[in-house]
């Protein structure tokens, strides 16, 4: 998606922090997801617990299930492989999700991101591999 588009559907112009190289935060408020673009194409969106409307992946709504419950899920529906912990991140990469703040129960860090594939690559052996079981 361009920005253009993302501006369309969220309804309001956003405040755009610029960082090199060719990457932009468009920020759309306090409630609102937070969405980065690379060379004007979307590579990754981020909420916080403020999100106007809930956070779900499939019926589970991810900031009001416990941290547990989420970590789980999430590694199991990530085929309980290629998920990381890395920079304070966990990472699942089959799901291109990240989740920062649940593992370590910082609800000031507490945030899920959506990812593109590749957008992790670079922390490459940095990344430790990393379970979530019952």
């Amino acid at each position: 998606m361009s920005p253009p588009e993302v501006e369309g559907i969220m309804g309001t112009h956003p405040v755009i922090k610029r960082s090199p190289p060719n990457a932009a935060r468009y920020l759309f408020g306090p409630d609102r997801p937070v969405v980065i673009f690379e060379q004007n194409s979307l590579v990754e969106i981020s909420f916080s617990p403020d999100a106007s409307e809930p956070v779900k992946y499939g019926s589970e709504d991810l900031f009001l299930s416990s941290e547990k419950d989420v970590l789980e899920m999430l590694w199991a529906h990530s085929g309980r492989a290629d998920t990381f912990e890395v920079a304070g991140f966990i990472v699942f990469l089959p799901l291109g999700i990240t989740l920062t703040g649940f593992h370590d129960h910082d609800a000031d860090q507490k945030a899920i991101s959506c990812f593109v594939r590749g957008r992790w690559d670079r922390f490459g052996t940095r990344m430790k591999p990393i379970e979530f079981s019952s």
